[in-house]
């Protein structure tokens, strides 16, 4: 592979890590901030759950911020361009039998 090519790669991973640990920071940060806003709004029995609204951000923004890792960092190669290069090149090989 071509050093340009492999710089282009690295540099694009690199950035999509950076944004990643941004998307956590700000996750961390946000989710902290809300929890002591719901924490001052609580009045009564701590234990109820429904009370707990916070919840519902941190969970569902997680479960993105789950996706988004496996991604960035588990699967940042699996669908690139040599791979979809290698799949048109199956793929005409099949309508050519």
């Amino acid at each position: 592979m071509d050093e340009e090519i492999l710089y282009k790669k690295a540099k694009n991973l690199v950035n999509k890590k950076v944004k990643f640990y941004r998307y956590l920071y700000c996750y961390i940060i946000v989710n902290v901030c809300l929890f002591f806003i719901n924490l001052s709004e609580i009045h009564g029995n701590w234990i109820e759950l429904h009370q707990w609204w916070f919840l519902w951000v941190t969970v569902l923004w997680g479960v993105w911020l789950i996706f988004h890792y496996i991604k960035v960092f588990v699967l940042h190669d699996r669908f690139d361009d040599d791979w979809m290069e290698e799949k048109i090149q199956k793929e005409m090989d099949k309508m050519r039998k």
